[in-house]
């Protein structure tokens, strides 16, 4: 596999003494004539200039920077990160310098593979009021020595982790960045999981503002985020392509301060359950699902269960509306399984989540995206794949559910996944036919986030076999401690 992380610093190091060259040739007074801004005295979206990626090619190469920016102003955006690498991002120091000129009272992040103090001198020279540090491409020795020279000018530093290993590096470096923001984007190998934020973000102390970084589909991620607690999200190429930016910078500061402004949802709730083993590395969730009885509750539950499922879906293990309060009681969080509802059954759900019922909803049919959004947070998507390539269709992320299709009556056929979904599905929400037998594998594989175990753990539709399950618990507690 192609390390692109390693490609880009290795071409950057061939020409970053031309790159300084031209910055001292222009600025040869070797001073600052612009003022340092406090990038992050303001919450809310960071609205990113780029022209390309390196996954996604050539984003929007056609219009002018200044064009650009001046749509984001007009949507009420002030703080701006712009990509300054020249070969991936089709990048350069000078749009920084000439954006910072047109708006020296705004804030600007210098987003580029910054390696050296020269970097971070050079950085301050052009205007950068903050600058990106890449934990993933930089040792601690690198980090603490690269944040200081930052602070030592007058700049912010926002600190990027990909891992529960590059964030505990982060948060252990004698000087603490000013902000740390979470990558969805693997640098490796680019690959997006828009959960990684949420999971990580509980690892955080409170008083560390967090940023969201990539994988900024629509506005709604915004208020997911917003009502996760993060301090920002930044968002790129969602702006750079779409056709009216001041309307959509308006929209997802909007939904940003939506989110802020709501109680927990479900999503966010079931963030706040991610906790780490004693190696750091992130424990899946648990979702025993298919609940008839609570004798099938009160195991679960006693070990280690995060979520309950309820199927109200035509199924084998179906139970009615008036069955879910015999569950209340429980302190896990309690989903009802439905398909295709009907605006009656809609009405209804909402009613279960306002009374505390339930605390989300999984939707497991040809439900809308609009649908599942209009539940704020408090629904999800079980998506059936057929083949790995689905995964880039998935617009419901990272409220989706990955399954293996159903049989008869919406039952499983008991098939997991194979080795061929191994990448798309890394860090996911996982079911199907996940048993005590295949559990090992499936966690080496996927390191999911969650999996979603029903058939897998029973002795008969909707009887759970309470030894399948302590077995299921068991096989966790020796991977992850």
């Amino acid at each position: 596999m192609i390390n692109i992380l390693q490609k880009i610093i290795q071409e950057r190091a061939l020409y970053k003494h031309q790159e300084t060259e031209d910055i001292r040739n222009m600025l040869t007074k070797r001073r600052r004539d612009m003022p340092v801004v406090d990038f992050f005295n303001k919450r809310g979206p960071i609205c990113e200039l780029k022209k390309a990626s390196p996954s996604k090619g050539i984003i929007n190469s056609s219009e002018r920077l200044e064009d650009v920016i001046a749509e984001y102003v007009q949507g009420g955006a002030e703080r701006f990160s712009v990509l300054t690498e020249q070969n991936h991002f089709l990048g350069n120091w000078k749009f920084l310098y000439d954006l910072k000129r047109l708006y020296p009272e705004k804030g600007f992040l210098r987003k580029d593979f910054l390696y050296t103090k020269e970097d971070i001198h050079e950085s301050w020279l052009i205007g950068a009021d903050a600058v990106l540090l890449i934990a993933e491409m930089l040792d601690t020795i690198q980090l603490e020595g690269l944040l200081s020279e930052a602070h030592s000018r007058g700049m912010q530093v926002l600190c990027e982790a990909h891992s529960e290993s590059e964030l505990e590096r982060i948060l252990h470096l004698e000087e603490l960045p000013d902000a740390v923001g979470i990558n969805s984007r693997n640098l490796v190998t680019f690959h997006v999981n828009n959960r990684i934020p949420f999971a990580l973000k509980q690892r955080i102390p409170e008083n560390l503002p967090v940023i969201a970084e990539s994988g900024v589909r629509d506005a709604f991620f915004a208020r997911l985020a917003g009502n996760a607690g993060f301090y920002g999200v930044l968002i790129g190429e969602k702006l750079m392509r779409t056709a009216n930016r001041s309307l959509t910078v308006q929209e997802m500061f909007s939904a940003y301060e939506r989110g802020r402004s709501e109680r927990p949802n479900f999503f966010s709730r079931l963030m706040q359950r991610c906790r780490k083993s004693p190696d750091g590395e992130i424990i899946p969730l648990v979702k025993i699902c298919g609940i008839t009885n609570t004798a099938d509750a009160d195991i679960s539950v006693k070990a280690g269960a995060d979520v309950l499922g309820f199927i109200l879906a035509q199924s084998k293990r179906q139970i009615s509306i008036a069955d879910l309060e015999k569950f209340t009681a429980y302190n896990v969080l309690r989903v009802a399984v439905v398909k295709d509802p009907d605006t009656e059954l809609i009405s209804k759900l909402r009613r279960l989540l306002v009374q505390g019922i339930i605390d989300g909803v999984q939707f497991h049919g040809n439900e809308s995206l609009e649908l599942v959004h209009s539940f704020g947070g408090n629904a999800y998507k079980a998506i059936s794949l057929e083949s790995p390539e689905e995964v880039d269709d998935d617009l419901f992320s990272p409220l989706s559910l990955y399954d293996k299709p159903k049989g008869a009556f919406n039952d499983s056929l008991g098939l997991s996944f194979d080795a061929s979904f191994s990448v798309p599905l890394q860090g996911g929400f996982i079911a199907g036919g996940i048993t005590p037998k295949n559990l090992e594998s499936i966690l080496k594989m996927f390191n999911p986030l969650l999996i979603d175990v029903a058939s897998g753990v029973e002795s008969s539709p909707g009887i759970k076999n309470h030894d399948k399950i302590e077995e299921i618990f068991s096989i966790m507690e020796n991977n992850y401690g």
